[in-house]
């Protein structure tokens, strides 16, 4: 059985008014997860940083 992930609405809805809708429900995923992110959006890592998460730029690929 597939387990479904419940992403927070309110995280992403907030996340939506600086950033684009994939980068804000990646950022709310990785929160809600504990997974790392990579993220080519400078605005978006910064963020995502300051929200304690483990962040890749597309370079560190």
């Amino acid at each position: 059985m597939r387990q479904t992930c419940q992403i927070n609405p309110l995280l992403v809805f907030s996340l939506k008014l600086i950033l684009d809708s994939g980068e804000a429900e990646a950022i709310a995923l990785a929160c809600m997860k504990g997974n790392r992110i990579i993220l080519d959006d400078k605005q978006a890592r910064n963020i995502a940083k300051r929200m304690k998460l483990n962040v890749i730029g597309t370079i560190g690929i």
